[in-house]
């Protein structure tokens, strides 16, 4: 609770007052009807990673993983905040609508709903304990003061905020690197001295990190070795995709998974499994935004595809820094099509569906922005 409040009134003076209430209010509502549905059902008020963040954090820490920052804000509320089982619940509300206004902050995005109105199942992870919404928040802070690197205090907030990426999923912050030299390539050919500073400076944190957590260094090794050779077969076979899988052909067996990231679960599929009885772990409240979520994402799929020259070309015109975010959210995509072969979790497939929107919203944008000079 004393997290949460104290979490709560520092977003609501850094954020959009309109955006911080109507976010909070919708996300409150969202809650209390969940509780409803955990007093009248079977569905339970923490289910899956939610109650093992919170009730095994301690074996968890032990064992060392790509978790522990998550694990150990969950040891702390449980430990001393009080009625912390309920509020770990709530802890993502300010932090979503920070991230929501962040976005709009980074993109000089005017309209301050129109992210929030077009990804719904934000509100579903504002509630739920979940260490994604910290991960987003970390990837666009790093994404920044990649950008800002001739400043001291940005030079801190790369090295704080690689470290919280780091002890969240560190997968996600090799993968900015990597893209942070890709996208910058040209720019380096251009200034040597600027280049050479910035390859020396990252990939001396990078080393660095990797030296002081070289666990976990390890196991992403093993996790993307084991996911080459063998996970990915395994993942294809265990959801019913088998016959999609062809070890002798990889780049085909990756534009199945793809398609299937990109392309499931179909607002119809949602549809049929929420009258077949099935028990969803997390709520039919939630499964009713998610499907509201693919209704929208579904539109801005084919608004895309329609125009889709037109907002490409729009894509290339923005600047490097909101090429290099939208990249990131994007990867997402490619990560977790060799991870579970494009099927996971809804929340792992947010990112890439954010980006579109943020296209979309930056497309409309200057296209208004256009017509009325």
């Amino acid at each position: 609770m004393i997290a949460f409040t104290i979490l709560s009134a520092f977003v609501y003076l850094k954020s959009d007052k309109k955006l911080f209430i109507i976010g909070a209010i919708c996300s409150l509502v969202f809650l209390a009807i969940f509780l409803c549905e955990v007093l009248l059902t079977e569905v339970n008020y923490l289910a899956s990673d939610e109650y093992r963040y919170y009730h095994l954090s301690e074996e968890y820490i032990k064992e060392g993983n790509d978790r522990t920052l998550w694990l150990y804000v969950n040891k702390i509320l449980k430990n001393f905040d009080l009625f912390g089982e309920f509020f770990i619940k709530l802890i993502n509300i300010p932090l979503a609508i920070y991230f929501i206004n962040l976005i709009n902050n980074v993109f000089d995005i005017k309209n301050r709903l129109s992210v929030f109105l077009l990804v719904p199942f934000i509100i579903v992870l504002s509630v739920s304990n979940l260490r994604d919404v910290l991960i987003w928040i970390a990837t666009v802070h790093f994404c920044l003061s990649l950008y800002s690197l001739k400043e001291r205090v940005n030079l801190f907030s790369m090295m704080f905020w690689a470290v919280v990426l780091f002890s969240l999923r560190p997968i996600i912050l090799f993968t900015v690197i990597l893209l942070y030299f890709i996208v910058n390539f040209s720019n380096f050919r251009k200034s040597r001295s600027k280049s050479i500073f910035s390859v020396i400076l990252v990939s001396g944190i990078l080393s660095s990190l990797v030296l002081f957590f070289s666990s976990y260094l390890n196991r992403v090794i093993y996790n993307g070795g084991y996911y080459l050779r063998v996970g990915l077969a395994h993942k294809a076979e265990l959801t019913g995709f088998s016959q999609y899988f062809y070890p002798d052909n990889m780049p085909l067996t990756f534009s199945y998974a793809s398609i299937r990231y990109i392309f499931t679960p179909l607002p119809t599929s949602i549809i049929e499994r929420l009258f077949s009885g099935h028990f969803y772990k997390h709520g039919v409240i939630s499964e009713l935004v998610r499907l509201l979520h693919q209704f929208v994402y579904f539109y801005l799929l084919l608004f895309i595809f329609a125009n889709f020259r037109k907002v490409l070309g729009m894509f290339w015109r923005l600047n490097s820094l909101h090429r290099f975010i939208l990249l990131n959210l994007l990867a997402y995509m490619p990560v977790y099509t060799v991870y579970a072969f494009g099927g996971v979790h809804q929340r792992n497939k947010f990112p890439f569906q954010l980006a579109l929107v943020i296209i979309y919203v930056l497309y409309k944008q200057k296209k208004k922005d256009f017509v009325t000079r």
